[in-house]
C-alpha cells in the first residue's frame, strides 16, 4: 500500500532537486521556441492564467518576504482571500502545505517542489480515500491516476488537484475515525479531518469545493449506512472535526472581513448565480480529445456558429467514461435484484423451517447495505448531471448550493464520482462467462470511441486531424476500466490504463528548468538593479509583451494587469460612472491616454478589459506610481527614461516618474 506514496514523493523530490517544473513561463519571453530551459514538451499559450498571472504573483510574494497584503492591480490585496495560492505569513500558511517549500528553499526550487506537490496531493489524497473504502491497492493506484492525472488537472493547475486531494484526504480520515476502536484515536482523526477540510476551503474556489464536496458527503453517508457506527462515535468525530474547522474559518473571516465583503459585493464572481443546463455533454465525454488539442489548440471551434463556446482549459474534462458507467449500473442492478430475491427465498425457507439460519445467510458483501456508498454516490451524480445538462427547478440549486457551480465547472465532480463508482463496484459483479466479459469490454470501448467522435463534431473545427487517435485513447481507457471492474486480468489492464492516462497528462505541460525570463532575463535583471538601488516601489506596464509578468514576479508591486477584487475608493476616483465594469474580478490592459479625465474602461471579452488612463493626471497621483515599463514610443510625459532593455523579443523602456 505504500508503493504509490513512496514512488510519488520520490518523484517530487527528484524533479524539485533538478529544478524542473511544468510551467509555461517560457511564453513570457515570446521566445519559447528557442528557450534553452525547455527540457521537453511544449509551453501552452492557453495556460496564461498560470504563467502570466498566478506564477508571477506567487514568485513576487515570495521575493517580498511573504506579506499578507500587497498591491495586485488596483487593490491593496488581502493575500489570504486572493485565491492565487501565493505563499504568505499569516493564518492560512499552516493550511497551504504545498507552499511550505518556499520557506525552506530558494524561490526556483521551491516553485518546482510546489508544482509537483500539487499533483501529489491529488494523487495521494484520492489513493487514501479509495483505500479507506476498500483495501485494493493496485486498483486504488490505477483509479487515483485516473482522477489525479486527468486532463482537467493538467490544464487547470492548483485548483482541481488540491480540491480533490484535500477533500479526499479529509473524507478518508473521517471514514477511519468512525471505525477505529479507540475514542482518543477517533478524536485525533477528527482533528485531521478538520485540517484537510480547511486546506480544501483555502483553495478558495467554491464551484469545485461545493460540487466535489457533495460527492464526498455521499461517500460518508453511504459508508455510515453500510457500517452503522454508534451515535456516540458519530457525535464524537463530528465535534472534534467541526469545532477546529469553525474556529479556523471564523478567525479567517474576521481577519479578512473587509476583503471578503469587497469580493462578495462584486458583480462577478460575488453575485454570480448559475442556472441549470449551462453545461455541455460533449465536454463531459470529450476528455480523449486532449491529445488533439494539445497538438493543435487552434482545432477548438471558436466561430460564432460553434455549438460550444469555451477555451481549451474549459473543455478539458476528467476521464468520464459513460459507457462504462452504464454497464456498471446495469450489472449492479442485476446483483441487487438477485440479492433481494435471494433474501426473500432465504426468509421463506427459514420461516418454513427447511433451512439452517447460519448456512442460509448471504455473505455480508452481497447484502443490500454494503452497496450503500455506491448508491449514495450514484444519487448525487444523477443530481449533478441533471443540474449540468437539463432544466432543473431553481430550488434544487439553492438547496444543494449548486447554483454557485457553473455548468462547465461541474465536470470535475462528475469525474471523481464516476471513478468512485467503478472502484466501489470493481470485482463485486461476478461474470463467469468469458465471452460475456469480452462482449462488455468491446461494447464499452466502442461506445467510448463513438462518443469521442461525437464530441469532436461539437468541439472541434471540421477536418481536424488526430480525432481517430483520440477515439482509440478513449476506447482503451473504457476497455481497461471495464476489465478492472469485472475483476479480470487486473495487472495488464491497470498498467495500460495508467500509461494512457499518464501520457495524456504529460503532453499538456512542458518540463521546464527554473523560472527563465521571470528571474534571469535582461528585463528581470534591470528591474532587480533598480529595486536594489531604490527599494521596492510601485510600477505600471503598458508594453504588453510579457514584461508585466516579469515586474509582478519581482519584489515590486504592479498596479496594471489583474485586479482580484476592486477597492471602491480607488475606482470612484478613476472611473466613478463605470461601476458595472470595475466591480468585478478583472484583468486590465493599460493604455496611457493624455485625453482621458482620468480613466475609462473599455470591455474586450469576458474578464479582460482595456483601461485608457492619463497616468500623468493629478487625479492619478494617489496611486504613487514610480516606474513604468513601456515601448519606446509610449513613455508618459511625466516620466523620464532610465534604461532601454532588449528582451522579450523586442525593446522596452524603463522610465521613472519625474
Amino acid at each position: 500500500m505504500l508503493a504509490l506514496p513512496v514512488l510519488v514523493l520520490v518523484a517530487v523530490g527528484v524533479l524539485a532537486g533538478l529544478n524542473l517544473n511544468g510551467s509555461s513561463v517560457a511564453l513570457n519571453s515570446r521566445l519559447a521556441d528557442t528557450d534553452p530551459n525547455i527540457v521537453a514538451g511544449t509551453p501552452r499559450v492557453v495556460r496564461g492564467d498560470e504563467f502570466a498571472l498566478a506564477t508571477p504573483v506567487q514568485i513576487g510574494n515570495a521575493r517580498r518576504d511573504f506579506p499578507a497584503h500587497a498591491w495586485i492591480g488596483l487593490t491593496d490585496t488581502d493575500m489570504d482571500v486572493a485565491g492565487q495560492a501565493a505563499p504568505v505569513l499569516s493564518l492560512t500558511t499552516a493550511f497551504q502545505p504545498v507552499n511550505f517549500p518556499y520557506f525552506v528553499l530558494g524561490v526556483e526550487r521551491a516553485f518546482a517542489a510546489r508544482w509537483w506537490l500539487v499533483v501529489a496531493v491529488g494523487l495521494l489524497g484520492t489513493y487514501a480515500l479509495l483505500l479507506a473504502l476498500r483495501r485494493k491497492p493496485l486498483l486504488a493506484a490505477a483509479m487515483a491516476a485516473v482522477v489525479g492525472l486527468g486532463p482537467i488537472v493538467a490544464w487547470w493547475s492548483n485548483g482541481p488537484a488540491l480540491t480533490i486531494g484535500y477533500l479526499a484526504a479529509a473524507t478518508a480520515a473521517l471514514l477511519v475515525a468512525l471505525r477505529v476502536r479507540s475514542p482518543w484515536a477517533a478524536t485525533s482523526l477528527g482533528v485531521v479531518v478538520a485540517y484537510f477540510a480547511c486546506t480544501a476551503f483555502f483553495v478558495l474556489y467554491p464551484p469545485w469545493l461545493l460540487s466535489v464536496g457533495l460527492v464526498m458527503a455521499a461517500v460518508v453517508v453511504g459508508d455510515v449506512v453500510a457500517r452503522r457506527p454508534s451515535v456516540l462515535r458519530v457525535m464524537l468525530v463530528a465535534v472534534s472535526a467541526l469545532v477546529p474547522t469553525v474556529a479556523v474559518l471564523g478567525l479567517w473571516a474576521h481577519q479578512s472581513s473587509v476583503a471578503l465583503a469587497a469580493t462578495a459585493g462584486t458583480i462577478y464572481p460575488g453575485n454570480r448565480v448559475s442556472g441549470s443546463g449551462e453545461g455541455h455533454a460533449s465536454v463531459l465525454v470529450g476528455s480523449a480529445l486532449n491529445t488533439v488539442l494539445s497538438d493543435d489548440p487552434t482545432a477548438l471551434a471558436l466561430d460564432p456558429g460553434a455549438p460550444v463556446q469555451l477555451n481549451q482549459s474549459e473543455v478539458s474534462a476528467p476521464w468520464f467514461s459513460l459507457p462504462v458507467l452504464l454497464i456498471v449500473l446495469i450489472l449492479v442492478i442485476v446483483v441487487l435484484v438477485r440479492t433481494i430475491r435471494g433474501r426473500r427465498t432465504t426468509d421463506h425457507a427459514l420461516a418454513a423451517g427447511t433451512a439452517d439460519a447460519a448456512a442460509a445467510a448471504p455473505p455480508a458483501g452481497d447484502s443490500m447495505r454494503s452497496w450503500a456508498p455506491f448508491l449514495a454516490v450514484t444519487v448525487v451524480l444523477v443530481v449533478e448531471l441533471l443540474w449540468m445538462l437539463a432544466p432543473v427547478p431553481d430550488l434544487v440549486g439553492r438547496i444543494t448550493l449548486l447554483d454557485r457551480v457553473p455548468g462547465p465547472r461541474m465536470t470535475l465532480a462528475l469525474g471523481v464520482g464516476a471513478a468512485l463508482l467503478v472502484y466501489l463496484a470493481a470485482g463485486r459483479v461476478r461474470i463467469r462467462r468469458t465471452w460475456l466479459v469480452v462482449l462488455l469490454t468491446v461494447l464499452a470501448a466502442a461506445g467510448a470511441a463513438a462518443l469521442t467522435w461525437w464530441s469532436a463534431t461539437q468541439l472541434l473545427n471540421p477536418g481536424t486531424q488526430g480525432v481517430g487517435r483520440a477515439a482509440v485513447a478513449g476506447a482503451v481507457v473504457a476497455g481497461c476500466l471495464t476489465v478492472l471492474c469485472l475483476g479480470r486480468v487486473t495487472w495488464p489492464a491497470a498498467v495500460l490504463l495508467v500509461a494512457v492516462v499518464l501520457y495524456n497528462f504529460v503532453i499538456v505541460n512542458p518540463l521546464y528548468r527554473g523560472l527563465g525570463p521571470l528571474t534571469h532575463g535582461p528585463l528581470a535583471n534591470a528591474v532587480a538593479a533598480i529595486e536594489h538601488q531604490d527599494g521596492p516601489t510601485r510600477w505600471i506596464d503598458t508594453a504588453g509583451v510579457g514584461s508585466a509578468s516579469v515586474v509582478a514576479a519581482s519584489g515590486n508591486e504592479l498596479v496594471t494587469g489583474m485586479t482580484v477584487y476592486p477597492t471602491r475608493s480607488v475606482w470612484e476616483r478613476l472611473a466613478p460612472a463605470q461601476e458595472a465594469e470595475w466591480n468585478n474580478f478583472a484583468k486590465y490592459i493599460w493604455v496611457n491616454d493624455p485625453t482621458e479625465k482620468p480613466a475609462q474602461i473599455l470591455p474586450v471579452r469576458g474578464s479582460l478589459h482595456r483601461l485608457r488612463i492619463d497616468v500623468c493626471n493629478p487625479d492619478v497621483a494617489f496611486l504613487d506610481i514610480r516606474y513604468a515599463v513601456t515601448s519606446a514610443t509610449t513613455v508618459p510625459a511625466c516620466f523620464v527614461a532610465v534604461a532601454t532593455v532588449h528582451d522579450l523579443g523586442t525593446t522596452v523602456v524603463i522610465s521613472r516618474r519625474r
